[in-house]
């Protein structure tokens, strides 16, 4: 069976600085663009290096549009993050989030709106996956937002938090769970 290692990427392999969830200034175009400059966490590349050295299939799961896949590819090697597969969500569901995020007054509804989203997105990606055939009990998820890791962790992945300065640790389901 293959063992995958299931990445994030905007948070997890690469910092969100604080200012792009601005409900003024959010579009995904104006979050690429700072998101471009980004380098990435030395933590998460040196897990990634364990992965490979394991000879895990690693996937990359970003929330990023699908438009934006050259892009996208053009960010992990330039961080020098050497991927196997690259997940990324159908335009169409980046127009309907545009439309929600019009109704966004603050960074805080802007965050809600988008991780709602992409962590109910994921949860397709999750039985995609199953159905190609993968066993993810025996894989291991990377992300900086914990509906995500929910997600993987209902599959059976081993989930691993990113924090804001790419900082590791197992994510607490229970403790997540009760908050």
């Amino acid at each position: 069976m293959t063992t995958l290692a299931i990445f994030d990427l905007d948070g997890t392999i690469v910092p969100i600085p604080e200012n792009c969830w601005s409900p003024e200034n959010f579009n995904w175009e104006n979050f690429l663009n700072v998101m471009d400059e980004q380098t990435a966490f030395g933590s998460v590349l040196s897990t990634l290096s364990w992965h490979l050295h394991m000879g895990h299939k690693v996937v990359v799961v970003t929330a990023r549009p699908e438009h934006e896949r050259g892009r996208t590819s053009k960010l992990l090697e330039r961080v020098d993050f050497d991927h196997d597969e690259l997940i990324m969500r159908p335009s169409s569901l980046i127009e309907e989030e545009t439309i929600q995020l019009e109704g966004a007054k603050t960074s805080e509804d802007v965050k809600k709106i988008l991780f709602n989203n992409h962590a109910n997105w994921r949860k397709d990606i999750r039985e995609s996956l199953i159905t190609r055939g993968f066993s993810l009990g025996r894989s291991f998820a990377y992300d900086d937002q914990m509906p995500n890791l929910m997600t993987w962790r209902e599959a059976g992945c081993s989930i691993w938090l990113v924090d804001n300065n790419g900082h590791l640790s197992g994510a607490n389901c229970n403790e997540y769970k009760n908050q």
